[in-house]
This record gives C-alpha cells, structure tokens and sequence, in this order.
C-alpha cells in the first residue's frame, strides 16, 4: 500500500506515429516527483502508462495500493507529454474518474493542465499544481494526509467550497532545488518492457536522462507553463555516476539527453567530459533539444 499512486497520461500505443519509431523512454518528470516524495517521508508506488494498457492495468494499480491521493504527474522532461494531445486529455479525465470512485483525492501537474485547469477540475481533478511543482506536491500531500490546511501553499489551483469558482493559491513557483533531488526512482517501474521494446526494433536499449532543467532564453514561439526562463544545471558528477548506473546495473547501451537547452554551459560540459573519462562509463551519447 501506498499513500500516494503517481501516475501520467502518456499511453504509447494511443500515438501510431510513435509505435511505428518505437523509442519509448520512462517518465522522468514523474519519477523525479516520486523522489521528491520519498525524501519527504510520503510512501508512493507508481503506474506507469507509457507501455501498458490503462484500462485494466490502473483499475489494479488502485486495487493493490489503495492510495490516499492519486497523482497525475506528466514528464516535463519529454517533448511528447508536452503537447498536450487530446487523446491524453482524455485518458487523464478518465484516471481521475477512476480514482474518484476508489475514493482518493486527485493532483494533476503538466502543461495542459496548467492551460486548461478549470476542464480538468470540472472532470475529476481536485488539484492543479503549477510551475516546477515537486515542492508543491510534497506539501499538498503531507497537509490532505495530515488533514492540515492547504490554501497557503504557493501553486495550486482548485475549486471553492460550492465548486464554481476557481480558487488560485499564487503564481507557479520554481524548484531551486531540483538539481539536489535524487536521481529519478526508476526502480518503482518496470524497465524491462523498454528493453524490450529497443532491443527489438532498434538492437540496442536506449534511456533517457537529464542534466539540466528550463531554457534562459525568450524565443517567441516556445511555450513555457511549466519552468518559464528559469534554467538550473546538476553538477557533472552526479549526471555521470547516473550514467554508470544505468550502464551498470541496467544494461543500458544508449543515452539520450532531453534537456531543453544542452551545452549552454561550456565549463559544465568539459566537466562532464572529465567525470565520464574517470568513472570508465562511455556510452554512445545522443543530444536532443526537447522543444518546450
């Protein structure tokens, strides 16, 4: 059992495009919310939906863990979740309503959340979180868990007591210390449908990780709800001790970087370099600008 359940709406199979390219990657954003919440003492499990069917595999999930709060936390790391597809609007609609029935309080994070907040609160959801949420997320938690108030709490948006009106607990904040967060907790999914699913198509497995979060600059056509301007980078050793990790201990063979902005740091990079040279964990590395 777990107070929290974490999930996100991002259901491969529902995207014929990305089937055909099959490059599935774990949902970082909402496994870095899941540490958040283990280092803030809250018990947390999570579903992930990315290769398994929702329909069945969630109804189990509420079965099995009979969580408090459910959470629907999209990866803010990945282009894909931030598009705001309608099909996975839907499905999040349709998590939430689910979770209702078992009783729990619902939080949903994500870029479509914070753009369409009222349609998600008028279907199912109790909570939006805005900005660089996991701070806003552990202090939600701990106050609904502790029945302790919760309108003081920076970055929410929900519902007044008559459910009409939108009620607003301030602007988004921004997670200064997400870089000091611990690495995502991978271990509460499944990787192995992943390798899977690379080794079939690609002959190789392939995971994501990122080194630094938000993007400085102001370009006109990028939207960003979620970290605005603000940019923060993890210090080099701790995203190449990542690396040897998932080299060691996973298997993997492939890395991408879904960061928004790489390389924006020269020192940080040659840092990198160095860190990777002197922990022997080399791998085939493949930059990519996640566009916001």
């Amino acid at each position: 059992m777990a107070d929290v359940l974490l999930t996100h709406s991002y259901h491969l199979p529902y995207d014929p495009k990305q089937v055909r390219k099959m490059q599935p990657y774990p949902p970082l954003g909402t496994l870095y919310a899941a540490s958040a919440l283990r280092a803030g003492k809250i018990p947390v499990a999570v579903f992930d939906t990315m290769l398994e069917d929702p329909n069945p595999g969630f109804a189990v999930a509420l079965l099995q863990h009979r969580p408090k709060l459910v959470v629907i936390y999209e990866d803010d790391f990945n282009f894909l979740s931030k598009m705001c597809l309608t099909r996975m609007r839907e499905l999040a609609w349709q998590l939430a309503r689910q979770a209702k029935e078992a009783g729990a309080v619902v939080i949903a994070h994500g870029s479509d959340m914070t753009d369409q907040a009222e349609s998600y609160l008028r279907n199912g959801v109790d909570f939006i979180l805005l900005g660089e949420a996991e701070g806003t997320l552990v202090e939600l938690c701990f106050a609904i868990v502790s029945a302790r108030p919760y309108s003081d709490i920076p970055g929410l948006i929900y519902l007044d007591a008559t459910g009409t009106l939108l009620k607003s607990s301030g602007g988004a904040p921004k997670n200064a210390s997400w870089s000091a967060l611990p690495r995502p907790a991978r271990e509460l999914i499944d990787l192995a449908p992943y390798r899977q699913a690379w080794s079939a198509a690609h002959g190789r497995f392939s995971t994501n990780v990122v080194a630094s979060r938000g993007c400085p600059y102001r370009c006109n056509w990028c939207a960003k709800p979620i970290s605005g301007n603000k940019f923060q980078i993890r210090p080099a050793r701790s995203v190449a001790a990542e690396i040897r990790e998932l080299k060691e201990v996973y298997g993997v063979e492939h890395i991408w970087f879904g960061d928004d902005v790489f390389a924006l740091n020269h020192q940080w990079v040659q840092d990198f370099a160095d860190e990777i040279e002197t922990m022997k964990c080399a791998l085939p590395l493949r930059f990519s600008l996640a566009l916001i």
